[in-house]
């Protein structure tokens, strides 16, 4: 389950995912994808190779493990433990390794705060300085007193969730990691924000943009996006105002991809009970956001992906359901809005035994996409690919 995909900067594809272990135990696996122009398939999965192994993984099927690697050839991985006292507790654990994944050191957890709450979502990027940023969502006020508490300014409109029976809100923070990997004092970029829908960051000719669901104080919950230039992070601004007021959290994030100064990024809402996909794009760095172009075809379920191609473009995939199949789709948009016709990659349960279906670009050549297979009375569930010709 929970597979994840980051592009190396020489071109080729990591994945990471979870599988089942020894002894009731689970461990985070990885493989690259490489183009092999030699073989009878012109790409190729590398053996695949343990990065930890243990007892207490929270796996979940939205808030997944992830890895990357920095342009100095050092590797990071991410993982999320349970903790012993809390059903709902868990913290990020991060692991480096200087050897391109042959061995991992002992991780460390990034965020300051122990407390039993919620750590996760995590969304890692190199930074211009060639330090290791991350972002997460972080439940540390969700422990806190009550009474008399206020969160901050509302920055932007932000959805619907639950506060998961604690007292205070889900907020967002970032770090860096040392290259000694001793994680810097965490910062908030967000006092009060959607508490499960995964975030997505993307590093742009300005610095880094990272995108997420907000909350605003009226359960407003609509995508956010606050940038660092390098040296300090700016107060969040609202991408769209689509208002779409729910009560609870949809387990919905949106997915950025940029190309210089070019941003795409697409995002889920079903403000007016009408569920739809949407991608928005910026000319300068993600500071700001055309108007929305509609994506989806019908049902849509969400849980995108983006990958913004050299022509300016941009590929979003997607869960859709409809009366007869539900299925992961991919559709083409420009900034002028114009669009493609989906195409259907593969039919696709709509449930969340299929986690998030993730896209990634090989090579610059070759269009990848992983899902999970769920389970059924014939088998396990399954890590499953597909591999397509860029469109030109």
């Amino acid at each position: 389950m929970a597979p994840q995909m980051r592009v190396a900067p020489d071109g080729s594809v990591l994945m990471s995912w979870i599988e089942p272990a020894a002894d009731g135990r689970k461990a985070l696996r990885w493989s690259r994808l490489v183009a092999d122009e030699g073989s009878a398939t012109p790409v190729r999965w590398t053996q695949a190779s343990t990065i930890v192994t243990a007892t207490d993984f929270f796996a979940n099927w939205a808030d997944v493990p992830s890895i990357l690697q920095l342009t100095d050839g050092r590797m990071a991985a991410h993982w999320l433990r349970k903790s012993a006292s809390s059903t709902y507790a868990y913290h990020v654990a991060l692991s480096l390794s200087h050897d391109r994944g042959a061995t991992w050191a002992t991780p460390v957890t990034p965020h300051g705060d122990r407390s039993d709450t919620e750590h996760g979502f995590v969304s890692m990027f190199e930074r211009a300085d060639g330090q290791l940023g991350l972002v997460w969502l972080d439940g540390r006020q969700m422990a806190a007193p009550a009474a008399g508490e206020t969160h901050g300014a509302e920055t932007h409109s932000g959805g619907a969730g639950m506060d998961h029976g604690g007292a205070g809100a889900m907020t967002l923070r970032a770090t860096t990691i040392g290259r000694d990997g001793v994680p810097a004092p965490d910062v908030a970029l967000d006092e009060r924000v959607c508490e499960c829908c995964p975030t997505t960051a993307a590093v742009t000719a300005r610095g880094v943009a990272v995108a997420y669901r907000g909350r605003g104080a009226s359960e407003i919950r609509d995508i956010g996006v606050a940038r660092f230039d390098g040296t300090a992070w700016s107060r969040p601004a609202l991408v769209h105002a689509d208002n779409w007021r729910i009560e609870a959290c949809p387990v919905n994030g949106p997915s950025l991809s940029a190309r210089g100064d070019q941003v795409a990024l697409a995002w889920f809402t079903a403000e007016g009970e009408r569920p739809r996909v949407s991608v928005a794009f910026s000319r300068d760095g993600a500071t700001t956001f055309g108007r929305p172009i509609a994506i989806s075809d019908a049902a849509a379920v969400g849980r995108v992906d983006a990958e913004l191609l050299a022509d300016g473009s941009v590929l979003v995939a997607w869960l859709e359901h409809d009366p007869s199949v539900s299925s992961l789709r991919v559709k083409r948009a420009w900034p002028d809005g114009r669009v493609t016709a989906s195409q259907v990659v593969t039919p696709l349960s709509s449930g969340r035994g299929s986690g998030y279906p993730r896209m990634a670009i090989l090579d610059g050549r070759w269009l990848v996409f992983a899902w999970t297979e769920p389970s059924t009375p014939a088998g396990p569930s399954s890590i499953r690919t597909a591999t397509a010709a860029l469109p030109r």
